[in-house]
């Protein structure tokens, strides 16, 4: 798989900017450089997107495709709305996955905002969960929870830096 390929490729990345060995775990290399997992970044463009193509005036050639794509056809058997795209499929699994309404009319700002909010809240949980499995995180997560913060803004935090893995 492409994607698990580029997210191994990141955690390499993230332990050589930050000088640190492969025992290093991925959620103190991501937490300490502020980042996301590339899945979790591509679903929030993803959702981001395909609000901005709500948003774009019925003439426009791409919220037509946008529209034909989004339109599915009736199953007589089950009653369901058949997806038509790869594309309709992985936008729906991602608003589901992050609790986004995507027929919520608002401005298309204030839905960016509320999506990547979303998003954000849904990865420091995941973080968090990840975090608690992890023995060498044990002095980190003595402290406070000073990075959630951090997580959702993409700032900064001494203390991750001090959990390392093997230093």
């Amino acid at each position: 798989n492409h994607m698990e390929r580029l997210e191994t490729i990141q955690m390499d990345m993230a332990r050589w900017i930050l000088g640190g060995s492969k025992k290093m775990t991925n959620e103190a290399a991501l937490g300490e450089l502020g980042w996301r997992p590339l899945k979790i970044c591509r679903e929030n463009r993803l959702l981001a997107y395909d609000n901005h193509l709500q948003h774009q005036p019925d003439d426009r050639w791409q919220k037509v495709l946008w529209r034909e794509n989004r339109v599915g056809e009736m199953s007589k058997k089950k009653g369901e709305m058949i997806i038509k795209s790869g594309w309709e499929l992985r936008v729906v699994r991602a608003a589901e996955k992050y609790s986004v309404d995507r027929n919520q009319v608002m401005l298309e700002s204030k839905a960016n905002k509320l999506i990547n909010r979303k998003i954000a809240e849904k990865w420091l949980e995941i973080w968090k969960g990840n975090m608690e499995g992890k023995k060498s995180l044990k002095w980190y997560k003595a402290k406070e929870w000073g990075s959630e913060k951090y997580i959702l803004m993409e700032g900064e935090t001494k203390w991750l830096t001090q959990a390392r893995c093997g230093k």
